[in-house]
């Protein structure tokens, strides 16, 4: 849990950031006007965390909904942010599936690849094997037991065991 006051405040980078689209190209904000909005900012923020972890812990639940947000700005009368943050809650989940529909998609085509790759390692010969090409039609040539040599080398034998 945050120990001092600083660990509650927001990240500068990100409020300077905010503050500059937020503003007219040419208008300067000084470094102490920076500060007082990311203060500002952080507290915002806390109230309304604060808030929102009162209803969820009202609903017996230990995580914090986008409901319990919506319902703490109302009771905190700020119902005028609502439509901006919903839009932008909308926005955010579309990128989100946009995101992980463009990941699958990679994942789904790289696994094709695969698929391809290996049934192309399959049918390919190695390189190191020769392959002998027996064209048809090719004749058979059938030797007589006595052409084979068979007999010869099995009557050799014989007579030298007798």
């Amino acid at each position: 849990m945050a120990q001092k006051v600083e660990d509650f405040n927001l990240p500068m980078t990100a409020i300077a950031r905010i503050v500059k689209d937020a503003i007219p190209e040419g208008v300067k904000v000084t470094e102490r006007a920076k500060l007082a909005l990311n203060k500002a900012a952080s507290v915002f923020v806390l109230c309304v965390t604060a808030s929102a972890n009162s209803l969820s812990q009202d609903d017996n639940r230990k995580r914090l909904l986008a409901k319990d947000v919506f319902e703490a700005l109302n009771d905190l009368d700020l119902d005028v942010l609502i439509p901006p943050l919903h839009s932008a809650l909308i926005a955010y989940r579309k990128s989100l599936e946009t995101k992980k529909q463009a990941k699958e998609n990679k994942r789904a085509s790289n696994q094709v690849e695969e698929v391809e790759t290996l049934e192309e390692e399959e049918e390919a010969p190695d390189d190191d094997m020769e392959v002998q090409v027996i064209e048809e039609p090719y004749d058979v040539i059938e030797l007589d037991d006595s052409e084979s040599g068979i007999e010869e080398v099995n009557n050799d034998s014989e007579g030298s065991s007798d």
